[in-house]
């Protein structure tokens, strides 16, 4: 219903919007506070950090907890833990692949703008070979060198597949991805895989979505 003529390209936020991992990540960041004997709040962390890469994610922890750990060794634990549990404890959102495969029938062209690692991506391709030939580009945050909600990674994203900011529709599943979104000027899809600041992201979003399942 989305889909008009105007429209040439979806650009997918990773992580929480198409890729079922936030689960991951709160046993990332519990095992990594309890080994310190750090008494943390997740959803404060998650509220604070979110859209946030590796490195400034790990820059952010290191200041806010004061902890003696380089950013280097932080990152590495995180990236080493989250290797580990990426090929058993993570997949696509049901729905997501035949979305992909629809929108390729349509000729609508897909990108990634992430804060995540091109590592996860690529291991998800060895998971789903298909994707290699669903998705036209994966940006990041680290290779444009800005965070969300700067909405750098977006544009990059859209100019990598040859398209305008009124040509492309973005998915995003966090209030600050969807603060970035909306300042692309795009079209903008909160994805609701958590109910966290639920009514602050619907009113950031042109559209909501609940499920992929049946929405092809």
């Amino acid at each position: 219903k989305i889909i008009d003529q105007k429209v040439k390209g979806f650009v997918f936020d990773l992580d929480g919007t198409i890729l079922d991992s936030l689960k991951v990540w709160k046993v990332i960041d519990d095992t990594f506070f309890q080994k310190r004997n750090i008494t943390y709040d997740y959803n404060k962390l998650f509220n604070q950090t979110m859209g946030l890469s590796f490195k400034i994610k790990a820059d952010f922890v290191k200041q806010y907890y004061k902890l003696e750990d380089s950013i280097e060794q932080i990152y590495n634990e995180w990236f080493q833990h989250y290797e580990q549990l990426l090929k058993q404890n993570v997949d696509f959102f049901p729905g997501v692949i035949e979305l992909f495969e629809h929108l390729k029938q349509y000729g609508i062209q897909i990108g990634i703008a992430t804060a995540n690692t091109l590592f996860v991506w690529t291991e998800m391709t060895r998971k789903y070979p298909q994707l290699i030939n669903l998705v036209q580009n994966v940006t990041t945050c680290e290779e444009v060198g800005k965070d969300k909600p700067n909405p750098l990674v977006y544009f990059k994203c859209m100019e990598k597949m040859g398209l305008t900011f009124d040509q492309c529709i973005v998915f995003e599943d966090s209030l600050t991805g969807l603060l970035g979104a909306q300042k692309t000027k795009s079209q903008t899809v909160c994805v609701l895989s958590d109910l966290y600041q639920k009514e602050d992201k619907i009113k950031l979003a042109n559209y909501v979505l609940t499920t992929y399942v049946g929405i092809v």
